[in-house]
């Protein structure tokens, strides 16, 4: 009889053991997401600076430190670009609609979203854009 009460309490441990490894591993990724969205806003800054230099109308968003789901959302008016990356309960996700093509869904690591790699992606962002915006009929040169 005291066979399966042994099990079970240590079936018991065991499952709080993974819950708290899961809950610890969640902290962490929240934890290094808001670290890495305060690393990323000189980036987005300068972007939307250099932005500005060749019409490109870039905004964007960073969620307080405190809220429950942090998140970073990018705009760029034309060609229009709506780019959207947050962290909620351990998974980051992003979100990229571009145009009118369909919202596409992915998630990625802390690595993915490496200040570099970032750096990389919006600098193309803000290039097709400021050369959008230059071949536009209406523009003078």
């Amino acid at each position: 009889m005291s066979d399966w009460r042994a099990k079970l309490a240590g079936l018991n441990e065991q499952l709080q053991a993974q819950e708290r490894a899961e809950g610890e591993r969640k902290a962490a990724v929240l934890k290094g997401f808001r670290r890495r969205l305060e690393e990323l806003k000189p980036v987005v800054e300068e972007a939307r600076a250099f932005g500005e230099a060749f019409g490109v109308d870039l905004a964007f968003h960073i969620s307080r430190f405190d809220e429950r789901y942090p998140y970073l959302e990018l705009t760029i008016l034309r060609p229009r670009l709506q780019y959207r990356v947050e962290c909620r309960d351990g998974v980051i996700a992003e979100r990229l609609k571009e145009g009118e093509a369909p919202i596409a869904e992915r998630r990625v690591t802390l690595e993915d979203l490496s200040v570099k790699a970032f750096e990389q992606r919006l600098t193309g962002w803000v290039r097709t854009a400021a050369e959008a915006n230059r071949r536009l009929p209406w523009r003078g040169r």
